[in-house]
């Protein structure tokens, strides 16, 4: 579909600001666009009505956030050898926001459209 160019020149900027006001970070809001797009572009075959390509990618977005925040955080340090392992954090996790009200709202809402 050449629709692409078109579909993230009219969606990336809205998905990557939906991705940083949960995420905090700038970098692995792109990150977790780009992404979005990747995924989507692979799974083409099964997107019936590229009209309807905003639901379907503020939808995929959701959940690779939903992943990303579920992930255990990792952290690399060095061995006694001098090799890098790496090691799960022993920081919390961060909380889920699927309770947050807005954060519902605005993925209703997305997903609606």
């Amino acid at each position: 579909m050449s629709f692409w160019p078109d579909a993230y020149a009219e969606h990336a900027a809205g998905l990557r600001s939906f991705l940083r006001r949960r995420l905090r970070s700038r970098e692995l809001a792109e990150d977790l666009t780009q992404e979005t797009f990747v995924r989507a572009m692979k799974a083409e075959g099964s997107i019936k009505d590229p009209g309807r390509i905003r639901p379907y990618l503020y939808q995929t977005a959701h959940r690779l956030l939903l992943n990303h925040i579920r992930r255990p955080a990792r952290v690399q340090i060095e061995s006694d050898f001098g090799e890098a392992v790496e090691l799960e954090s022993m920081a919390p996790p961060s909380p889920d926001r699927t309770d947050d009200p807005v954060h519902e709202r605005e993925v209703r809402e997305a997903v609606q459209e």
